[in-house]
């Protein structure tokens, strides 16, 4: 299948259209969505904002804040059973990430279906994102052509079920990191000037400001856009030197300055959720560490401890002997982060580094690439068919693959239905990293007996 240069802003616009209006029929099949905890975490903390309330204040307007805790809106038994409580999660997210949530608020008021169709609108540019970047980086397509080499990976993305699970059925945000990481990396490789100096610095600003993760690839953007450093004189040259510096300085600006009016609350709660997340003593959610601990709970710390180590250790020596690209390097501390690191997060957020890592891997290696991919598509769709045995509006939508899915779930490991899904997300964000991580082992030992032959 070929399409010409004409015809591409149609391919990719026909992509974003098929992507957002299927999520608007999955919204409208899934009203029970409107109730999910973090939907209301969400809402929450964008009436703070918009009534110009601190979230990160908890003395600031007490009285405001315990109406918005006790109202029907956004009420949740877990997160409104005290006002601490309440308090921790409505500024649980960084200051750019809640000033969204209080333009959303702002404009279209506290309604679970704004939200929801504002997500749906962002990871539908998402996807049409991520075909560009198939298109131009995954080395197949030339000629400004779509040949069924990158056409096959496109679709897959499209139609991706973890994107349609973990965004719209169940409401989150964390597409919009993954639009601003993506977007970063692509104006970092772009040819112009202004859209790879300025644009790349503002996404990459942004980036790090909505949700964190972009700071992991602040190196990768400043590799594409200042090149290879093969002489150390030339890169720390006045010249040189000055322009790498405007660009930091630039990034640093678009990721800082929403932090200004929150200050210093905002590091408390920075400080908190970190620590919670990495030094928790169980895994929860879609941790992939909670395979280990379900095998071996006295030893799952150890095994991640060890198993982190190896993996950095391992793409710290692939990058500095130059066995690893810096696309894959980046990949892998990403994934090293999100998924292995932190232990209390879902897929939602895990998956911002699997989609990462599978376009940056795949513009390294297209081959890899689409393994990877496999990977996440075919195991998430095992979490997406599970939703159908759990949620009545997709059952009464699909009755038969309702049924079939409760039949399968009724036979396997997971029988209770309420952490089905998590334990699916567990399944696949382990495979899939320890796939990464014996691809990297793999290549580098393979190198390193080739260099000594």
């Amino acid at each position: 299948m070929v399409f010409i240069k004409k015809d591409l802003l149609m391919f990719f616009l026909a992509i974003f259209l098929v992507s957002f209006l299927s999520r608007g029929v999955l919204i409208q099949k899934t009203p029970g969505g409107n109730g999910f905890i973090d939907l209301g975490i969400y809402i929450d903390s964008g009436q703070l904002v918009s009534n110009n309330v601190n979230p990160y204040d908890w003395r600031d307007n007490p009285e405001l804040r315990g109406r918005f805790r006790n109202d029907a809106l956004a009420y949740n038994e877990y997160t409104c059973k005290s006002q601490r409580t309440w308090n921790f999660y409505a500024s649980g997210n960084l200051p750019l990430n809640l000033i969204f949530f209080g333009l959303i608020d702002g404009i279209m008021g506290p309604v679970p279906g704004a939200y929801r169709m504002t997500f749906a609108f962002f990871d539908s540019i998402l996807v049409a994102l991520i075909a560009w970047y198939i298109f131009r980086w995954w080395h197949h397509g030339s000629g400004g052509t779509i040949s069924g080499t990158n056409f096959f990976p496109i679709m897959l993305f499209t139609l991706s079920p973890l994107l349609f699970l973990w965004g719209c059925i169940y409401p989150e945000d964390k597409g919009i990191e993954t639009l601003l990481i993506i977007g970063a990396i692509l104006a970092s490789k772009s040819g112009g000037y202004f859209v790879k100096f300025y644009l790349s610095a503002c996404l990459l600003g942004l980036s790090v400001a909505f949700k964190g993760l972009g700071v992991f690839i602040i190196p990768l953007c400043a590799y594409n856009v200042f090149g290879r450093p093969g002489d150390l004189n030339i890169l720390l040259s006045g010249k040189a030197a000055r322009r790498l510096l405007g660009y930091l300085t630039l990034t640093a600006i678009f990721a800082l300055i929403w932090h200004l009016p929150y200050t210093p609350h905002v590091f408390d709660m920075m400080a908190s959720r970190m620590s919670q997340n990495v030094y928790a003593a169980v895994p929860k959610y879609g941790s992939m560490w909670r395979i280990v601990h379900w095998l071996t709970p006295l030893h799952y710390w150890a095994v991640k401890n060890v198993f982190i180590a190896a993996f950095a250790t391992a793409s710290v020596y692939g990058i500095l002997t130059r066995k690893l690209g810096p696309e894959i390097f980046t990949a892998n501390i990403l994934l090293v982060f999100t998924a292995a690191l932190l232990v209390q997060g879902s897929m939602d957020r895990e998956q911002i580094a699997i989609i990462s890592a599978i376009l940056l891997y795949g513009s390294e290696n297209r081959r890899v690439g689409m393994v990877l991919m496999y990977i996440y598509v075919v195991l998430g769709a095992y979490s997406f068919l599970s939703v159908f045995s759990i949620m009545p509006g997709l059952s009464a939508f699909l009755p038969a693959a309702a049924s079939a899915t409760a039949a399968v779930f009724e036979k396997s490991l997971f029988t209770d239905a309420t952490f089905i899904v998590e334990k699916c997300d567990s399944v696949m964000a382990f495979i899939f990293v320890f796939a990464c991580f014996f691809i990297t082992l793999g290549s580098v030992l393979r190198q390193r007996r080739g260099t000594q032959a």
